[in-house]
């Protein structure tokens, strides 16, 4: 069960309502029905942070699940295969 904690007003008493949609307009969520399609998405999320020129390889970047699925190692998270 999970409790809810209590946030005095004070604390977010300066904080602005955003102006903008977190999410951009382009983006939209969609149910994965095949272990192909998963895997589609899963090398696209991992190959964002090379492309983006910020690591030379999926496993370097520090959140990514690559490591897991490419080396067995921990993430920090438990992960799983759902197909």
């Amino acid at each position: 069960m999970v409790s809810r904690i209590a946030v005095p007003q004070s604390l977010h008493a300066d904080v602005e309502e955003p102006r903008e949609p977190v999410w951009q307009a382009k983006y939209y969520p969609f149910s994965l029905f095949t272990e192909k399609k998963a895997i589609e998405k899963l090398n696209y999320m991992h190959w964002n942070p090379v492309r983006a020129g910020l690591v030379s390889s999926p496993c370097q970047w520090r959140w990514s699940s690559a490591r897991y699925f490419e080396q067995q190692k921990s993430v920090g998270v438990p992960l799983g295969w759902v197909f």
